[in-house]
């Protein structure tokens, strides 16, 4: 049980460690934000070297905790082959197998399992008020991403019909005429 009451600590830590992480992350992107439209871009460049810092110790966290969240369904005998759980599934989990085996430990076990399980609430709950915070940012992003993604679109298709039109040119880079009769001239005076 130590090694079961170890691990869901350790989850817990990795949660923690992941929300200052994120709490970090809006501040930088509006610093990220600032240099764009001012055109700083020593700034900017410093910004994105903090960003891409943070990221990867973001990936490091979150590596860490999917590895602790295997060990712990393996440890309950939660079958997550197929797909681990979310926070939100995982509290409903965690709180299931705390009512069952209340009666099967002893009641400091059962209580130190009921402490972690309100702590892991108290997490979750600031992972939802962080994410209420940022959720205007994300959809704003997916907004703008999705236009982007179709000014893309209609810019390979501008350049598709271009690419299917006649060449005007010769192999030389002079113009070709676009008569093809032959006869017909023209002049044009030019006063010096």
């Amino acid at each position: 049980m130590e090694e079961l009451l170890g691990s869901f600590r350790a989850f817990l830590e990795s949660l923690c460690l992941q929300m200052k992480i994120y709490e970090e992350l809006p501040g930088i992107l509006d610093k990220e934000e600032e240099c764009v439209g001012g055109f700083a871009l020593g700034e900017f460049e410093k910004i994105f070297t903090i960003k891409d810092q943070l990221v990867k110790r973001a990936q490091a966290a979150e590596e860490r905790r999917l590895n602790l969240l295997k060990r712990i369904c393996f440890l309950i005998s939660y079958d997550a082959r197929g797909k681990l759980p979310s926070l939100k599934t995982f509290l409903i989990i965690f709180g299931n197998y705390v009512n069952n085996v209340k009666e099967l430990v002893g009641s400091d076990c059962a209580e130190q399992l009921k402490q972690l399980l309100s702590e892991f609430h108290q997490v979750a709950d600031q992972y939802i008020a962080l994410f209420d915070i940022v959720g205007p940012r994300i959809y704003r992003n997916q907004q703008v991403l999705r236009k982007l993604s179709n000014n893309f679109g209609r810019s390979v298709v501008l350049l598709e019909s271009q690419l299917n039109m006649p060449n005007n040119y010769d192999a030389q880079g002079k113009r070709k005429s676009q008569l093809k009769s032959a006869g017909l001239t023209s002049s044009l005076q030019v006063k010096a």
